[in-house]
């Protein structure tokens, strides 16, 4: 991103007030637990950081990444404070980071609407800096384009100096689903930021040429070790294999493939199919497992703050999306020794492919996944196998193995100048502006 060289104030002795007032953004001070800030230039690396998470409140992956991360790094002992519309899913007051609530987005679906990056979000930039300025962060780490990128200009003029540092990590359909007429101002936005993360090569190749940008870096989501239970390195003997599958319940999800699949399982097996998740898809989904006859054979979960404990007592995981930038599902899976069987599509085979632990099949053929899965039903010996190999993979992923490149990241640009709003480089080579990604095949 280009970068000027705009002074930033140096705080090195400023000191920070003690306590965290929770307040509405706009009506109240949030003051971080305190120490004495060093100087931007770096010539403290090791120091703890000043990290604003700022995320939507919803049961999708980014905010459920967003909230692990913000826990990570309040583990690794830096000070951290989550901003959001209303409590992330999964979010303990009296555990998590601190929360800001931000007041003038006036709704926070679980699922967002198609023009999110159209809506009226008049306000969020005195929002946000009325609750960052305050807190003195050092980074605002936004998860998810939209509608953040829409407040980067504003924070940069309100805030001045004391603006933070401003990050983005794109999840996929902040960016792939985003609508033609918003394209050219979110890249633009994009350019303004001091760094961009994508969570998997497929979609930093994607983001780079939908929006003629620089390839974002990429850093993917992670899981906590101590919160997965792996199941036994034996086979259970409590009843037949169960099938799970946990999700948000939205069309990219494909969820009635799932159906059918599980349908083709059914027939020859005695599996059993758990599913796990709301949203949009779910009645459909309920009339299509009872239209095949399936429902006795189903279990809904709904829901739930305690998947970790649902996966640990099934025995294989199951994914029919047509797009998944990377699957957090995929990897919690397998972190629970789980093995994984799905469609290879996006940036799943960058969680599931490598290490044995799953299997990946061309997007759309029913047939052969439905064969694959009844397969590893049948022989227990080799599902117990595979999850053994599908947790060593998920170690690839762990919080100790991926946060420490979110630290290096935010360090790296304390040490640099802040980016230049308004000033867009060329695009690199092979990336065109406004240029559409290929579609995923349709169901």
């Amino acid at each position: 991103m280009a970068r000027s060289a705009r002074p930033r104030r140096d705080r090195c002795l400023r000191p920070v007030p003690r306590g965290v007032d929770l307040a509405l953004g706009g009506m109240g001070a949030a003051r971080m637990p305190g120490i004495a800030r060093p100087t931007v230039a770096g010539r403290c690396p090791d120091r703890r950081l000043r990290i604003a998470v700022v995320c939507h409140a919803g049961m999708g992956g980014s905010s459920r990444a967003a909230l692990q991360l913000a826990r990570a790094l309040q583990r690794r002992r830096h000070q951290v404070v989550l901003i959001s519309t209303a409590a992330p899913f999964g979010h303990v007051a009296d555990r998590d980071p601190p929360l800001l609530l931000l007041r003038s987005l006036h709704r926070n679906p679980p699922v967002l609407p198609a023009d999110w990056a159209l809506r009226d979000t008049a306000g969020l930039a005195e929002d946000l800096a009325a609750s960052l300025g305050p807190c003195q962060v050092d980074v605002a780490h936004f998860h998810y384009a939209h509608p953040f990128l829409r407040s980067v200009a504003g924070l940069r003029r309100l805030l001045g100096p004391d603006c933070p540092r401003l990050a983005c990590t794109l999840h996929g359909t902040d960016i792939l689903d985003l609508p033609d007429a918003a394209q050219e101002a979110t890249a633009n936005a994009l350019h303004g930021l001091d760094g961009v993360t994508a969570v998997s090569q497929d979609l930093a190749a994607r983001a780079a040429t939908r929006l003629g940008i620089p390839r974002p870096a990429v850093i993917p989501n992670f899981v906590d070790p101590a919160s997965a239970a792996p199941r036994r390195p034996q086979p259970r003997q409590d009843g037949p294999p169960r099938i799970v599958h946990v999700s948000n319940f939205r069309p990219v999800k494909r969820l009635p493939l799932l159906v059918e699949v599980f349908s083709r399982v059914a027939a020859t097996t005695d599996a059993r199919l758990w599913l796990v998740g709301d949203g949009p898809d779910r009645a459909a989904v309920q009339a299509a497992i009872a239209a095949r006859g399936l429902a006795g054979r189903t279990t809904w979960f709904g829901v739930r703050h305690d998947v970790p404990r649902i996966l640990a007592a099934a025995d294989l995981a199951l994914l029919t999306s047509a797009y998944e930038s990377f699957s957090l599902f995929a990897l919690e899976a397998m972190a629970a020794s789980l093995p994984v069987l799905g469609f290879d599509v996006g940036g799943v085979h960058e969680v599931v492919g490598p290490g044995g632990g799953g299997l990946l099949l061309p997007f759309g053929d029913t047939a052969a996944l439905a064969a694959a899965t009844a397969e590893l039903v049948r022989e227990a010996d080799r599902r117990d196998r595979m999850g053994r190999q599908a947790c060593a993979a998920a170690a690839h992923f762990a919080d100790a193995v991926v946060v420490p490149r979110y630290e290096a990241l935010y360090r790296r640009l304390l040490q640099e100048p802040c980016a230049e709003p308004g000033r867009r480089p060329p695009a690199p080579d092979g990336a065109a502006p406004r240029r559409t990604v290929p579609a995923e095949p349709a169901a």
